[in-house]
């Protein structure tokens, strides 16, 4: 929550690795924490794992967060 109310760490993109296997418990944590995504451990995928990641990236990147510390200068 601290990183994504920060000035200057709003940017980042914010995975959560939880152990909570509950839906409705991962999808408070989730929002409590104002985070982009939301992963169950243990990994057993990966793959899949690694697609989620790059997909939060890509979508801060898209939305013009990639660089914000260089239009700032």
């Amino acid at each position: 929550r601290m990183l994504k109310q920060g000035l200057q760490t709003a940017h980042l993109p914010i995975m959560l690795l939880s152990a909570h296997s509950n839906r409705a418990d991962s999808m408070h944590l989730l929002q409590d924490a104002l985070a982009d995504d939301l992963y169950s451990k243990p990994i057993t995928d990966a793959n899949d794992f690694l697609y989620r990641l790059a997909k939060i990236t890509v979508a801060h990147a898209h939305n013009g967060f990639s660089d914000i510390t260089a239009s700032a200068s």
